[in-house]
This record gives structure tokens, C-alpha cells and sequence, in this order.
């Protein structure tokens, strides 16, 4: 037996940790939303508030790091799970 330790972002505490970036910072949903280069602040409402699992693009998640001026690995919420490989 093999076990694979496997990786995914956990996107519900990441959406949850941007929250949280947003407020230590004082960014409001507008001001994010001007410094990604969105048309609406409706597509920041979205991204932060929808029920899905996906939600941004990795070039989104690069982007929002930079603009938010902390490290991806901070921005993002990763959980780990084994998967047991019977060989």
C-alpha cells in the first residue's frame, strides 16, 4: 500500500481569509475591485460570497496577492487528505 498525500485549496476559508485581509487593511469591496481592474464591485461581491467551490482563476488569486501586497501562500487556504493506493 502507497499513500498519496494530496492537496486542494480549501476555497470557503480562502474566500474567508481574503474577508479577513480585506478588513486587517481596510480595503473595502469597491477599493478591491478598482485595483483588479474590475468593471463592477459586483464581481468581488460575487467571488466572495458565492456558494461554489471554484471561484477564481490562479491568475485571479497572483493578481489579488500582489494587490494586496501579502505572499499567495498566505492568500490561500489549503487543506490535506491521504488517498491510500493499493498497488
Amino acid at each position: 500500500m502507497y499513500t498519496l498525500h494530496k492537496f486542494c485549496i480549501d476555497c470557503y476559508a480562502t474566500k474567508a481569509n481574503i474577508k479577513r485581509i480585506m478588513d486587517e487593511k481596510g480595503i473595502s469591496v469597491t477599493v478591491l475591485q478598482r485595483m483588479m481592474g474590475y468593471k463592477s464591485p459586483q464581481s468581488i461581491y460575487k467571488l466572495l460570497n458565492m456558494k461554489k467551490s471554484c471561484f477564481i482563476s490562479l491568475d485571479g488569486l497572483v493578481q489579488m496577492s500582489k494587490v494586496l501586497e501579502i505572499p499567495l501562500d498566505d492568500l490561500i487556504v489549503t487543506e490535506e487528505y491521504d488517498i491510500d493506493i493499493y498497488i
